[in-house]
């Protein structure tokens, strides 16, 4: 394994030999955040060989937002990325789309809250006229989605609430505990690595139809889609695989995180102390990756039009795109799930778990 680094872009090379004689094709995977803990399911999956049976050998690349993640992909300098979906959305209804889509539904549950120190006077939504929001960047695709909250209570983003982005980690977090925002419109893989840090926030209530919209999927060039079809499959398949194997087996999959960064290891008295804190933070985005709502199939992948409509409908209340209805259906695919969805559950149970044992 192989830490890199150039500027803000981190890469974590997750080792992979190639099936046979063959070699292992290289997947430049785009996360559009600071890496952390919750990317553990990758190098779980990566441990228990599910990437490696695909013929795939993965690199991480940490950028800021899935407005600088989305280009990157665009450009090919990113093989695949985990991206919210509005800058897609507004880039369609302007005519101009970018040349990617999605082929993979991965948090299919909202991950973005509102949070307060717990003692604050704020309640509601409503009760942050004249206050101070951080966010992590100008960048960040939920941008649209907090505009919609706040303008459902009366709220103009940057005129009735002040916006202030802050990046992510520790120098946020102490921005938020010194006083200097009032909330945070962050996600909650942040809260809880806040939380470890001994921060902790109370979540605002957010109306159920924006706690219901997907997150983020994965997002592919279009080139990538045609000419190279079983990489888009085996990427989906593996990633489907590896959230089963971190679910059924949180613990060890929380430990595998080390393999990403080897530096986040503390000294062995604390690991037991570490992986509890740290499995919250994996629940979180594991919770909303394995959410299937009342009525859903168990297919992980699938996108479900009404998702898309709910975003569309969020964006242009928020102003971000013009009262149209922009065909969606152009930048997403389902034509992968049945092949994504082609294993055995419990066997993957059963290997996550003699895995943990055998630790």
């Amino acid at each position: 394994m192989k830490l890199l680094s150039a500027r803000a872009i981190i890469s974590i090379c997750l080792s992979a030999i190639g099936i046979g004689s063959v070699a292992a094709e290289q997947v430049r995977i785009g996360i559009p955040n600071n890496l952390n803990v919750s990317y553990a399911p990758f190098a779980f999956g990566d441990s228990l060989g599910f990437f490696k049976e695909e013929g795939l050998e993965i690199e991480i690349v940490s950028l800021q937002g899935s407005g600088v993640l989305v280009p990157q992909v665009a450009t090919k300098r990113v093989t695949v990325g985990l991206a919210n979906p509005d800058l897609m959305i507004v880039a369609l209804a302007k005519g101009e789309p970018y040349p990617i889509s999605y082929t993979y539904n991965w948090l299919r549950k909202s991950i973005y809250e509102l949070t307060v120190k717990p003692d604050s006077g704020i309640k509601t939504v409503a009760d942050l006229k004249g206050k101070k929001l951080g966010i992590g960047a100008l960048s960040w695709g939920n941008i649209p989605m907090i505009k919609a909250i706040l303008r459902d209570s009366g709220l103009e983003w940057g005129k009735d609430v002040s916006v202030f982005p802050l990046g992510v980690g520790p120098a946020a977090w102490k921005q938020f505990s010194d006083g200097k925002v009032d909330v945070m419109a962050y996600y909650s893989v942040e809260t809880e690595l806040m939380s470890n840090a001994g921060i902790p926030a109370r979540r605002l209530p957010i109306p159920p139809k924006y706690e219901m919209m997907f997150s983020s999927g994965l997002v592919f060039h279009n080139d990538t889609i045609a000419s190279n079809p079983k990489l888009v499959e085996g990427m989906g398949r593996a990633v489907a695989k590896s959230m089963i194997a971190c679910s059924a087996a949180l613990t060890a999959c929380t430990r595998s995180y080390w393999k990403l960064d080897p530096t986040s290891r503390p000294p062995q008295a604390q690991e037991a102390k570490w992986v509890e804190e740290n499995q919250r933070v994996v629940k979180a985005y594991i919770d909303s990756a394995e959410y299937f709502g009342q009525g859903q199939e168990r297919q992980a992948g699938r996108f479900f039009a009404e998702n898309w409509s709910q975003h569309v409908e969020v964006m242009r209340a928020a102003g971000t795109i013009a009262d149209s209805q922009p065909a969606t259906e152009k930048i997403y695919t389902n034509r992968f799930v049945s092949a994504t969805n082609g294993f055995d559950h419990a066997s993957i149970k059963a290997r996550a778990l003699a895995f943990q044992e055998a630790r």
